[in-house]
């Protein structure tokens, strides 16, 4: 099973070096308001990012070390704070959780 998510993810690198190469072109654009108010499968991808982070992350380790976490939450993945905490059952404590549009982490 490793070598077919090293193939997909191998896969994904090579598709978005092609659209940078190309300055972008063939990139899909809509605007901000009409995002918003596109239908969302949210439930389906957070869920998917949460089981997919054991393929970045030795998640049992982590949660079998018994550590405390504090974080501040972020533009980034900070909406997936709880979620993963509660899946992977982290001892995590949100300190911050205003969401800064302009962080890039």
């Amino acid at each position: 099973m490793e070598d077919r998510r090293i193939r997909v993810t191998d896969w994904i690198e090579a598709r978005a070096n092609e659209f940078l190469e190309r300055g972008l072109q063939g990139v899909k654009r809509i605007s901000f308001e009409k995002a918003l108010s596109a239908p969302r499968r949210t439930g389906t991808t957070i869920s998917m990012l949460i089981l997919l982070i054991s393929n970045v992350l030795d998640m049992d380790a982590i949660s079998g070390a018994k550590i405390s976490l504090g974080l501040i939450r972020s533009a980034g993945p900070g909406p997936l704070l709880e979620p993963i905490a509660e899946r992977y059952g982290l001892n995590l404590t949100v300190v911050n959780k205003a969401v800064d549009p302009t962080s890039d982490l």
